[in-house]
């Protein structure tokens, strides 16, 4: 059974139970915005093309939709979004079904040190003192896969000095080196798309990245 979702505007993820791929989004209206998914994947009319796929491959009741924050002012909504794709990974094709990061004013500024670290404090903290309820939203989900997915520490190595530095995401190591999240995500992977061809891609400015195991 599909978790119940009450009409408050906050964002929300679509999960498939089989692969753990997630779609996240955002919407001043949870519940109409889910049910328009399920009538567009249910009619073959969906927009997104990898979440459809694995709807017809897999069916609705290997999927999930449910709530995971409510956000009550809605001119948020899309700060919070990006947020959770980042913090998901659902941007990244082997993870999830998101194709792009919503673009958002905070992301367009350009913030002083102290700022970035006292943002990454709070999201910790957040995370620290939201998990348990992020969990239980999910309870249909192995418990250790979403652990598994959602603890990915990032390592960056200096090519010049081999310092290592490690960070809590990829969306901290993009924000403390002022390098393009995209970027690491390749690097991580190891390749990425050129004019429809795969390329190989070893560093990111003077920097080299992994995932710690």
């Amino acid at each position: 059974m599909l978790a119940k979702l009450k009409i408050k505007s906050g964002v929300y993820c679509i999960i498939c139970t089989i692969n753990n791929k997630k779609y996240v989004g955002s919407s001043k209206r949870i519940s109409k915005r889910i049910h328009e998914h399920k009538y567009l994947l249910k009619n073959k009319n969906h927009h997104n093309r990898l979440i459809t796929e694995d709807y017809e491959k897999h069916g609705i009741e290997n999927f999930i939709f449910t709530k995971i924050e409510e956000v009550e002012d809605t001119t948020k909504l899309t700060e919070r979004e990006r947020y959770w794709i980042e913090f998901l990974e659902t941007n990244n094709e082997d993870k999830g079904y998101n194709c792009s990061l919503p673009k958002t004013e905070d992301k367009k500024a350009e913030h002083s040190e102290e700022t970035k670290n006292l943002q990454s404090k709070l999201k910790l903290e957040y995370i620290k003192n939201n998990k348990e309820k992020f969990y239980n939203n999910l309870n249909k989900i192995d418990r250790t896969k979403i652990k598994s997915s959602l603890a990915k520490t990032v390592i960056a190595i200096n090519i010049e000095t081999n310092e290592e530095k490690e960070f809590e995401s990829i969306g901290q190591a993009s924000r403390v080196l002022k390098l393009k999240y995209e970027k690491i995500q390749d690097c991580i992977r190891g390749n990425k798309m050129k004019q429809g061809k795969l390329v190989n891609v070893s560093k990111v400015g003077n920097y080299k990245f992994k995932i710690k195991n």
